[in-house]
């Protein structure tokens, strides 16, 4: 018989390579293939990009509650230790080695040579930090609770001092809209970055850009699974501070949230919350929030739990249109469908899998909430698709930057299964580029 230290060997002897999926596509350090709706005739989103901004240099704006762990140079750096204060500041990124302008939009509208464009961090700059508590109240003499006045000012001075950098930013795009990526399981610091420069690179560099970064990245194997689950759970209260506080900029006009894998949890959870309490005092949260557009790509979420957010907790009215990214060759999330004996995860659902109430509710909501099904053939572990897969790629840019229905007009050619529901299927490239040459 085992013992239970045997056991846990043995566990993690059986999880350790499906662990490692999680973060391949994380680890993504080259160009990905672009979008097909630019390598097949259609319009060139590079044309109107802002002279300031043709470079192959994107600076983003982050915002983290990961503890500080500065390089040796002294320059910033964050790990993956917990900090209850959040940061914010600048990373650059290099998407290739000192490549012209020129050369990196051939590659990125004819989908040959962007393996070429080795991606990689820039300069850090902190640029600022809240406290650990962004209120603190006491009891007046009638017993109500009362900020407490030199708290609110230091926190009304410190907003002030982040929706300076957010308006000066916003000051440089005509488009005022916020993009806020959160990332999965086992990120560093610089991966989210990544991915975010490519994004926002793809989307024709409109918007700000921004990556909000938890304590993920503790390491490989069960352990660092459970450790960045949990530190999922410590930075809800975070991520709903800084949805708010980048809401409460009036220079801001829309936010759009995307989130991936366990990421999906973390920003659902905080969306949950911020929607019940809206909602309690008679607000419309979208309206409050700013919110445009909220994508899961590739949930890590248990289907019964997200089913009960979305219809019973009507999370689907927290934004004007909520989609979910989902994808039956997903290997990596079926290391979830192990360790917590899920019967399916909202990552590899398919239609079949939707419980009946839930789809009577999504005949009621399908004008403002959608799951798409890359059925479409994916690679490495299939988990992050919805950046790296040209026809999902294309998905996302039409849905994100131009507010695109499915199927509107030929434009996001995918086929509808039922209400709500769609799929992007292998020909949607093909589809997609004709689409793009009308």
């Amino acid at each position: 018989m085992l013992t239970s230290r045997g056991s846990k060997r043995m566990l993690h002897r059986l999880l350790a390579p499906l662990l490692a999926v999680l973060c391949l596509g994380a680890c993504q350090r080259t160009l990905v293939p672009a979008p097909t709706i630019y390598t097949t005739g259609g319009p060139n989103p590079f044309a109107e990009v802002a002279p300031e901004f043709r470079s192959s240099t994107v600076e983003i704006l982050y915002i983290t509650d990961r503890a500080r762990k500065d390089r040796d140079d002294g320059s910033p750096w964050y790990g993956y230790g917990r900090s209850p204060e959040l940061a914010y500041g600048t990373c650059q990124v290099h998407l290739g080695r000192d490549a012209s302008w020129e050369d990196l939009v051939a590659a990125s509208t004819s989908g040959k040579g962007h393996q070429h464009f080795p991606l990689s961090i820039g300069e850090v700059k902190e640029l600022g930090r809240f406290p650990s508590s962004v209120r603190r109240y006491t009891r007046d003499e009638s017993g109500n609770l009362v900020e407490i006045q030199a708290t609110q000012e230091e926190r009304l001075r410190l907003r002030d001092e982040f929706s300076a950098h957010l308006r000066q930013r916003l000051s440089r795009t005509d488009r005022k809209d916020v993009y806020i990526f959160v990332h999965g399981f086992k990120n560093k610091f610089e991966h989210p970055m990544y991915v975010m420069a490519q994004l926002w690179h793809y989307m024709g560099r409109e918007g700000v850009p921004v990556v909000y970064t938890w304590p993920a990245g503790s390491g490989g194997g069960l352990f660092g699974y459970t450790h960045d689950r949990e530190s999922g759970e410590f930075t809800i209260y975070h991520l709903k501070n800084t949805i708010e506080g980048i809401a409460q900029c009036g220079e801001v006009e829309r936010i759009h949230i995307i989130s991936h894998s366990r990421g999906t949890d973390v920003a659902s959870s905080a969306l949950r919350e911020l929607n019940i309490k809206y909602l309690a005092k008679g607000l419309v949260p979208s309206r409050e929030l700013k919110l445009a557009t909220v994508i899961l790509a590739a949930p890590d979420l248990d289907l019964e739990v997200a089913s009960q957010r979305i219809s019973a907790e009507q999370l689907g009215l927290i934004a004007d249109h909520v989609t979910l990214y989902v994808s039956p060759t997903d290997r990596a999330i079926s290391l979830s469908d192990i360790l917590f004996k899920s019967g399916v995860r909202l990552g590899r659902m398919r239609y079949a899998d939707i419980p009946e109430n839930v789809r009577k509710n999504m005949e009621l909501t399908a004008a403002h909430v959608q799951i798409v099904d890359v059925v479409a053939k994916t690679s490495g572990a299939g988990h992050s698709y919805f950046y790296n897969h040209p026809g999902a790629l294309s998905d996302v840019i039409w849905l994100l930057r131009d507010g695109v229905a499915p199927g509107t007009n030929g434009c996001r050619p995918l086929v509808q299964v039922g209400p709500g529901y769609w799929e992007l299927r292998d020909d949607y490239c093909k589809a997609a580029a004709t689409a793009a040459a009308r």
